[in-house]
């Protein structure tokens, strides 16, 4: 059977209100997002909500959540964080990974792809602001 692992990244800078999602980057594409998480509850509450969903639902397949932290020094973030290490929930458990900020989201999911390459067979990249509501999307996912 498959080892999974659904990756989020995630960082406690306060961030801008941002009302329509624009194009940014090289090559250009819908990267900077419209937000409203300005706070560091804002955050918690929405990584809460993901892990409420991961645990109602089923991802078809047995899969770790990654929850990778570029980390500022935010200790309200951080403590929330560490609460969350090695949590059970369905079909898998909840990694807490602490990382340097450097490289926003992309700088995440390649330190974390790095680090666990060699203990997943498949991956999915998210940043903390997106949810996956589908029943068996890993199983969807590998197929």
């Amino acid at each position: 059977m498959y080892k999974c692992a659904r990756i989020i990244a995630t960082c406690f800078l306060p961030k801008k209100v941002v009302k329509k999602t624009l194009l940014t980057g090289d090559p250009l594409g819908f990267f900077y997002h419209s937000q409203n998480f300005t706070t560091t509850i804002d955050i918690i509450n929405l990584l809460k909500y993901n892990i409420k969903i991961e645990e109602n639902i089923d991802p078809g397949l047995k899969r770790d959540l990654i929850i990778v932290n570029s980390d500022v020094g935010n200790s309200q973030g951080n403590n929330f964080l560490n609460s969350l290490n090695e949590k059970e929930i369905n079909k898998g458990k909840i990694i807490i990974y602490h990382r340097n900020n450097s490289g926003l989201s992309f700088g995440a999911f390649s330190d974390a792809f790095k680090k666990y390459r060699n203990h997943y067979d498949y991956f999915i990249f998210t940043e903390d602001d997106l949810s996956i509501i589908k029943e068996n999307y890993f199983k969807y996912s590998t197929e």
